[in-house]
Order: C-alpha cells, then structure tokens, then sequence
C-alpha cells in the first residue's frame, strides 16, 4: 500500500511519523491488491478541547474509496481512531467482496450441475 502523509497546521516529528506508520501497517495486512492511501492530519483552533487534532483517511483499493475522518485530542489518539474506523470499513468492504465472489461461484456450480444433468438434493 503506498501512503501519503499531509501535514496542516503543524509540523510532524520523527516519533509522530513512526507512530501514523506502524497504526497503517495494521492496515496493510488486509488490502493484499495494490492500494493507494492518503492521511490528511490537521491541527484546529476550536473551542472544544475535545477535538484540536482531525485525521482523515482516504483509501483507493480495486475500484472502490474508503473514507473516514476522526478527531481527538491529541494527534495519537486522532490517528488511532481514524485506523480503527478505517479497519472496520475494509474489513466490511473484504467481506462483501467475498460473499459476492462466494455467491457467483455457487451460482456457476449450480449451472454446470444442472447442464449435465446431476441435480444434487
């Protein structure tokens, strides 16, 4: 999977951007075709303590984009929550993938029973 960072607002250290790449290595792990993903980090000025820090991850994998967007208060626990929203979503889009591919096989089995004539009950 190859991964663009993109910084606004705020500077990246050397132990932030070890960190945004060992939570996306995680990911890796699902998406075995190639993948394109790009981490957009930014630090706001609101009044609410809860939300400094917005992390949104954009990823293109086969033909299909998965998107999220999470904000903490700090830059770790923004990253970490964008990956476990990001995790649900490909595990989601794999499993659907599957099914679809798992029913068109069935289908196709079924088909070639039929035309030769062995109807398995």
């Amino acid at each position: 999977m190859e991964m663009r960072i993109l910084a606004r607002n705020m500077n990246l250290s050397e132990r932030s951007e070890d960190y945004i790449e060992k939570k996306m290595a995680r990911l890796e792990r699902h998406l075995r075709e190639r993948a394109d993903a790009k981490l957009e980090l930014s630090r706001t000025a609101s009044r609410s303590d809860t939300d400094r820090f917005v992390a949104q991850m954009t990823i293109s994998a086969s033909g299909a984009t998965l998107r999220g967007q999470e904000s903490g208060l700090t830059l770790f626990a923004a990253v970490d929550a964008v990956a476990d929203v990001m995790d649900k979503q490909i595990r989601r889009y794999k499993g659907r993938a599957y099914r679809t591919s798992q029913a068109r096989r069935s289908a196709r089995t079924q088909a070639m029973r039929v035309d030769a004539g062995v109807l398995l009950e």
